[in-house]
């Protein structure tokens, strides 16, 4: 048995992750209690998971299932990857995590750019802590979910999509998902998006709280927070430009709806972003 990597919180976790070496490196033999994935933007590995030694390189997603023993062979040069864990989720109903004898180790994933996508939205939401981060990280595991099960049916089908009435319904779901979050300052309504997911608005509804967990609504106040939280934190737009680019017509409004979900004021998430800066040498400072 290898020894087992604990992950400190029950939530997803995601970042990007850069190495660059001089000389091959192996890690010891390990295991998680989380799933751990790995998705290969640039270089390589060796994987020896399974009784079997695997190569994986860009545009590979690697699979580590809870308590799966592997040990991994990081090749001379530059890698960069996405790494996700995450606990066992509880999906929505009609929605599963492909069970470890559905997945190979390492999956040659289509559809580059849409995962991608989702990786990056993961990410960034990751940054931020507040009431609604488990919501939000609930909705991006159905939304990943939905996209691998479409990935692994389309390549053992020879490119098709999957059919079924469970998955059709979550991967509408997905795709209304991505409409709010591509949309948050577009002002789309739940007629909007029942409409472009080719249902009622009740069905929508009751489907879409049934995938995600929370109501279409909620979803995107989630999303339209997250957001702007973000863009406090990394850009130098004013709350006002924020509000506007979020569909805000009101900034005062806005700032009070942002206090009640957060629990701050914009301005203070703002003063706190730029209290700590890094100068031209990479040193500290703060004001």
């Amino acid at each position: 048995m290898g020894y087992l990597f604990r992950m400190a919180a029950g939530r997803l976790q995601a970042y990007a992750a850069v190495m660059d070496r001089a000389a091959d490196w192996t890690m010891a033999e390990h295991h998680h209690e989380v799933f751990e994935l790995i998705y290969l933007l640039e270089g390589a590995m060796r994987i020896r998971i399974r009784g079997r030694m695997h190569r994986a390189g860009v545009g590979d997603l690697i699979i580590y299932h809870p308590g799966e023993d592997h040990r991994e062979t990081f090749p001379a040069g530059r890698l960069s990857a996405v790494v996700l864990r995450f606990r066992p989720p509880r999906l929505g109903r009609g929605v599963r995590f492909p069970s470890k004898r559905a997945t190979p180790p390492v999956v040659r994933l289509p559809w580059h750019e849409r995962f991608r996508k989702l990786f990056e939205g993961m990410i960034l939401d990751a940054k931020v802590e507040d009431a609604w981060t488990e919501a939000l990280s609930q909705a991006y595991l159905v939304q990943f979910a939905v996209l691998l099960h479409r990935a692994l049916r389309s390549i053992g089908r020879g490119g098709r999509m999957p059919r079924g009435p469970a998955d059709d319904r979550a991967g509408r779901i997905a795709g209304a998902m991505a409409m709010i979050r591509d949309g948050l300052g577009c002002g789309l309504t739940v007629r909007d998006l029942a409409r472009h997911s080719a249902m009622s608005e009740s069905g929508f509804s009751h489907t879409f709280k049934a995938v995600a967990g929370i109501p279409p609504r909620r979803y995107a106040i989630q999303a339209r927070i997250a957001r702007a939280r973000e863009l406090l934190e990394t850009t130098g737009l004013s709350v006002k430009e924020i509000a506007a680019q979020l569909g805000y017509d009101d900034p005062h409004y806005f700032s009070r709806c942002f206090r009640r979900h957060t629990g701050r004021t914009p301005s203070a998430v703002r003063r706190d972003s730029t209290r700590t800066r890094t100068d031209r040498h990479g040193r500290t400072r703060t004001k």
